[in-house]
């Protein structure tokens, strides 16, 4: 076989105009790898294109090829071609004894059709010393970073706004009456204005939960309605266990615009439920979420999704089938089924999944098929790897009679007057040309994205990094701490394979919380 570049654009997406390119997207593989890719801008130099995402069909099509099944690009842009310039590609590709070797390649992205180059001086033509000068092969991390956040806002904020919850669920930290009984700390509503204004022009999307109970905070409201009133392209979320979610908020939620709830429920019999999450009221708790569940269909509300989390464990595995039918009925968009996170040994280690494999490989195929049959999305860690098999000595019916006692909690006067026609619902949903999206191929793409608060003090890039890289006590901007030594040291080492040794003991890279949802 002949050395090859083969190259094959899937979209190429332009303005209302034609004249301008704002989406590129498609694979491309070589008998030798491919280590960088570049688009020819006539007028600015080239351009890199994000490149290596995962294209499984490529490497069915192509096994021989090296890296094939990660030979996807995707590029946001405003690329204007020009009459009789051709577009061209600049790709830097491995030649073997550690040289690499930049080559053009004129391309059409107008087609869908394979296009096959030879790796021939008349197919591939170097780039001589004057076209190396264009290509930004050395731009600095976070340079290119810069330039992203520039074109478009990229940076997810997470934070608590307050250090308290009304609940001590079996898995979670507030079980622990050290952390239960600490002093109260929140952010008023003037100091999260402060503090949300100064990093404020780069946020896409605000989440104003990690570990602790948003709706114990009574600045909530408040917060919602500036972000809605002076951010209206952010988009808001928060993860709430829905105890509190009674008509005012409620209100709120939907006159502000949340984008998404992400509601914590385990189980699908009241006894359960209230022996995990204590402190819960079943009919409470549900009756909440069905309250809004009508509120949306009331108002023809696509928004905010709900999102539900439902923690597996060795007492509740028997019942997440059933839960399946349960979201559907209150309202869900999709289901995120998760282990426990041992962060510490706040529960009985035999509640983990991990004890009982094959038990929880035997629920997990009925998790899908459940799933499948009502159509809804969900998030499920793989199978652990076991040659044991399981079953029930007698498979338990799980009805749902607990729950057709619940009836929706009342709105009294706290009807919504409005619901806003909002699109950073929609933006948020989509990570096209973000931070997020540029640097996704790298260890972790949270270093680049996200920003996030705890304990309304620690600045970390996501909940499970173990060194916290600012603290707001110290005088320091969130910019400041954002684009400091420490973050970009964590992002030059989101290079490696391996990572940053801070990100040891990761629950998404363990795929105790996957992030791929399955239909």
């Amino acid at each position: 076989m002949s050395e090859q570049l083969i190259f094959c654009s899937d979209l190429a997406r332009r303005d209302a105009s034609g004249q301008t390119i704002l989406r590129l997207e498609g694979w491309c593989i070589a008998s030798r790898p491919i280590c960088a890719f570049y688009l020819e801008n006539p007028t600015s130099g080239c351009e890199m294109i994000p490149f290596g995402f995962a294209r499984p069909d490529v490497k069915r099509a192509y096994p021989e090829y090296p890296n094939a099944e990660n030979s996807g690009f995707r590029l946001s842009t405003n690329y204007q071609p020009m009459p009789d310039w051709p577009t061209r590609l600049c790709v830097q590709i491995e030649m073997g004894g550690g040289e690499r070797e930049f080559r053009w390649f004129p391309v059409n992205f107008e087609t869908h059709d394979v296009q096959t180059f030879e790796l021939n001086e008349k197919t591939g033509t170097r780039a001589d010393r004057a076209d190396a000068g264009r290509i930004d092969e050395d731009l600095p991390i976070e340079n290119r970073l810069q330039r992203s956040l520039t074109a478009r806002r990229g940076l997810t904020l997470r934070l608590d706004i307050i250090n308290k919850c009304n609940l001590r669920c079996v898995m979670c930290h507030f079980s622990d009456d050290a952390i239960f009984k600490r002093p109260t700390k929140q952010f008023t509503t003037d100091e999260f204005k402060a503090l949300f204004r100064e990093i404020g022009p780069h946020i896409r999307e605000v989440i104003l939960s990690c570990g602790d109970e948003p709706l114990t905070s009574k600045y909530l409201p408040e917060i919602l309605y500036y972000l809605a009133d002076e951010h209206p392209e952010v988009a808001i979320e928060f993860c709430t266990n829905a105890m509190l979610m009674r008509a005012p908020i409620r209100k709120a939620i939907m006159e502000t615009g949340v984008a998404r709830l992400l509601f914590s429920v385990d189980a699908v019999s009241a006894p359960l439920l209230e022996s995990i999450r204590v402190g819960c009221r079943y009919e409470q708790l549900l009756g909440n979420i069905l309250a809004l569940r009508d509120l949306k269909e009331q108002w023809h509300a696509c928004f905010p999704s709900f999102v539900f989390n439902f923690v597996m464990m060795t007492r509740n595995i028997h019942e997440a089938p059933a839960f399946v039918h349960l979201a559907k009925s209150l309202g869900a968009d999709s289901i995120d089924f998760r282990h426990v996170v041992a962060i510490e040994t706040y529960f009985d280690p035999t509640d983990l999944l991990s004890s009982q494999p094959a038990k929880y490989n035997y629920y997990r195929e009925k998790i899908i098929e459940q799933a499948r049959a009502w159509g809804v999305n969900y998030y499920l860690p793989l199978p652990f790897e076991t040659a044991e098999q399981w079953e029930p000595f007698s498979e338990p019916e799980i009805a749902l009679p607990d729950f057709r006692r619940v009836t929706p909690d009342p709105a009294g006067s706290h009807q919504p007057r409005f619901v806003p026609a909002r699109v950073a619902q929609a933006q948020s949903a989509s990570w096209e040309g973000s931070a997020a999206e540029e640097f996704s191929t790298t260890f972790c793409a949270r270093p680049f994205s996200e920003i996030m608060v705890r304990d309304q003090e620690e600045v970390l890039p996501c909940p499970w990094h173990r060194k916290t890289l600012g603290r707001l006590s110290e005088g320091k901007k969130l910019p400041e701490i954002f684009f400091g030594e420490d973050f970009a040291r964590l992002r030059r080492n989101m290079f490696k394979p391996e990572g940053d040794p801070n990100c040891a003991g990761c629950p998404i890279k363990s795929a105790h919380l996957p992030t791929r949802a399955n239909t």
